[in-house]
């Protein structure tokens, strides 16, 4: 196993076969990446509905865990993913989300041979309310530009070194967790590719967490940003979760 692909979920029952469908119908060869499932503390069906989900459906004999705990955000949660794992190369998958096939192939294949590169990310499908597509395109990275805003797509392929050289994800960041970290890897010295393709599909929904962010005021948002990017620009990259 070289690859480690990380399904975070809470109550969110309804995305989860589709999300465990999509990690299962990847073209990677089965035997090189394994499947990590976690419940940040679901009050809902979503750990009997993926354990039951994998048990009928891994039909590839992929290697599964599931870890359930406390709830405590996005990033404590990748946070499980990420020290459970046991591949060089993490991808990281919210669970109403979902991946298209060669997402994982093409993702690690630049991973794995371009020298410098930490964070691979594509391009995806924006799907409004199950209904209505669009295709949304990411531009290629700079450092500038990430400082700008975050072209780095969620759904992204990560080293697991560049992670745990800045110290994982800040557990003290609610909303844009994932900005952070790339912003703290690509400040440190790494870089990141994009990939001008369609790879994944972007689910915008009403209890989706951008829509929940808009609901509750760009306050804590607008904090957040100022936060990462300062000490981004002081050169503090690495972050020390309690």
């Amino acid at each position: 196993i070289d690859t480690s692909i990380v399904i975070t979920s809470y109550n969110a029952e309804f995305f989860v076969p589709r999300a465990l469908k999509s990690v299962f119908s990847q073209t990677y060869p089965a035997e090189k990446y394994e499947l990590i499932f976690v419940d940040d503390g679901s009050s809902d069906r979503s750990v009997e509905i993926a354990k039951l989900f994998i048990k009928e459906n891994n039909e590839k004999g992929i290697k599964t865990s599931i870890i359930e705990k406390e709830n405590g955000g996005t990033a404590s949660a990748r946070n499980a993913g990420v020290e459970a794992s046991s591949g060089m190369y993490i991808g990281f998958l919210d669970v109403d989300d979902s991946y298209l096939p060669e997402k994982t192939s093409r993702s690690v294949g630049i991973l794995s041979s371009c020298v410098g590169i930490d964070i691979v990310y594509s391009d995806y499908i924006t799907e409004w309310s199950g209904t209505e597509h669009s295709l949304t395109m990411k531009p290629p990275y700079s450092l500038d530009r990430l400082l700008e805003t975050c072209i780095i797509s969620t759904n992204s392929f990560v080293k697991k070194s560049a992670i745990n050289r800045v110290g994982g994800f800040d557990e003290n960041i609610k909303i844009i967790e994932d900005y952070d970290l790339w912003l703290r890897i690509c400040g440190s010295g790494g870089m990141a590719k994009h990939i001008p393709d369609h790879l994944f599909t972007y689910s915008e929904h009403e209890l989706s967490k951008t829509n929940k962010e808009k609901s509750s005021g760009m306050s804590l948002f607008e904090k957040e940003t100022a936060l990462i990017k300062n000490r981004v620009m002081r050169g503090d990259y690495y972050v020390q979760n309690a």
